[in-house]
């Protein structure tokens, strides 16, 4: 809370439009609802349904919210009641993935923070956390591409199939 109190109180104190700034960066409401293609519900209902141009973008932050949240709590519903490490496990990889299908302005990187949950769960999942992780990195090559890092993506992905070859 010190920390958290710290922080906030340094963009409070100095620059009055700095905090303004800040909540925009974290808050990206005035961006979309997603920036270029990603594969996520937004994007694929987008392609039958223009939602930009039928709801007003405070809409569908309420929609992604609620969309979010429903498909998030049954996960957390289900940790509650019957509470393992691998029912933490799983319910992290769930959730992560309710938020990058459904929140508002996902990026294509978003995808990555499934893989954390992904590697974790690997003991209980080995063959089906390969094949996730190999395919969320293969996404991401576009954007490797166009930020020049074509060559240490090749090596995360070997390093990723050396780790779970190992385990």
């Amino acid at each position: 809370m010190a920390t958290f109190t710290i922080i906030w109180y340094l963009f409070l104190q100095f620059h009055n439009g700095l905090l303004q700034q800040v909540l925009s960066r974290v808050f990206p409401f005035n961006r979309g609802i997603f920036e270029d293609y990603v594969a996520n519900f937004w994007c694929t209902l987008n392609v039958l349904v223009k939602i930009r141009r039928i709801m007003e973008p405070t809409a569908i932050a309420r929609y992604c919210l609620l969309l979010t949240a429903l498909f998030s709590f049954p996960c957390g519903l289900h940790l509650y009641f019957k509470n393992s490490s691998r029912n933490l496990h799983i319910s992290l990889i769930n959730v992560s993935l309710a938020f990058f299908l459904f929140s508002y302005h996902v990026l294509e990187k978003s995808i990555l923070l499934v893989t954390l949950p992904a590697s974790i769960a690997s003991p209980y999942f080995s063959f089906t956390a390969f094949w996730f992780l190999s395919i969320s990195h293969f996404s991401m090559l576009p954007q490797y591409a166009k930020d020049d890092l074509i060559i240490p993506d090749v090596v995360d992905l070997l390093s990723i199939v050396c780790w779970l070859i190992a385990a």
